[in-house]
């Protein structure tokens, strides 16, 4: 018995069935192929950007079309992102056309049209801020993008962003107490070959609003010209719900401080 070797080892059923089943397996991805898009002109051509440059516009789509394959779905996408890639550079007329000539083969043919810059800017209806200052706020974003372009009828006439620079301007009314202020969307009237884009602007201002007397109701505890004293920086001129939110919250903080931590407004 000494000089017997040791006993194998026993094959539990469990561990055998282990090693006799297969290793799930991932589902194969698709190789990535290159060059999946190809560009071409039409009548006028594209020739403001290089082949590079609109790759670089749409390189998300690429690569999902490398990755997944070419469908309809892929194929409007790429269609979609390079207008806007074109829009976003001042090219409003900017129309993109595609062709699937395989699953991994896209054309897209486009059709810049011409370079729309910023033309004449109208407001209708403005007394508290003048054409300046709400100018400042309309262009804003788009002289944010083109930092370098000094001159307001040098900037490209970008849609979306005049969309945010409307968004601004009603921001501004809002925080000046003009609580019932409307500002109507942007209107665009292009001029005979497209190179300008006239823009107006109508606005109903409405009334500013002001706090009026304030009423403190309750066991205020504490003298009412100390409590008015402590909010009189929130509530001494124009009337906002921010302004009148943070007059609140200063009158929790004051009753805190001194022990009283179940006040409320």
């Amino acid at each position: 018995m000494g000089g017997a070797g040791p006993l194998p080892r026993p094959i539990h059923r469990r561990s055998l069935n282990n090693r006799l089943r297969p290793s799930p397996r991932r589902p194969r991805m698709p190789q990535r192929r290159r060059s999946v898009a190809s560009f071409s002109s039409s009548s006028q051509g594209y020739s403001a950007f290089s082949e590079r440059k609109l790759r670089e516009g749409i390189a998300r789509q690429i690569q999902t079309i490398e990755e997944y394959g070419l469908d309809d779905a892929n194929a409007y996408d790429a269609v979609f992102y390079l207008e806007s890639f074109y829009r976003k550079h001042g090219y409003s007329q900017a129309e993109v056309t595609s062709n699937v000539l395989g699953p991994w083969r896209l054309r897209l043919t486009v059709d810049e049209g011409p370079l729309t810059r910023v033309g004449a800017i109208t407001f209708i209806g403005n007394h508290a801020y003048d054409n300046v200052a709400l100018t400042n706020y309309l262009l804003g974003p788009t002289r944010e993008r083109y930092p370098r372009i000094r001159k307001d009828l040098l900037l490209p006439f970008i849609e979306s962003d005049v969309f945010s620079g409307v968004d601004l301007i009603r921001r501004l009314y809002a925080a000046e107490g003009y609580l019932n202020s409307r500002v109507d969307p942007p209107a665009f009237t292009l001029n005979s070959d497209g190179t300008s884009a006239a823009i107006s602007l109508k606005i109903d201002e409405g009334i500013q609003f002001h706090f009026g007397d304030i009423q403190l109701e309750g066991p205020l505890v504490f003298p009412r010209e100390t409590l008015l004293a402590e909010i009189a920086q929130e509530t001494k001129n124009i009337y906002t719900e921010p302004r009148l939110a943070s007059a609140q919250r200063k009158l929790e903080d004051f009753y805190k401080k001194r022990g009283y931590f179940t006040a409320d407004r």
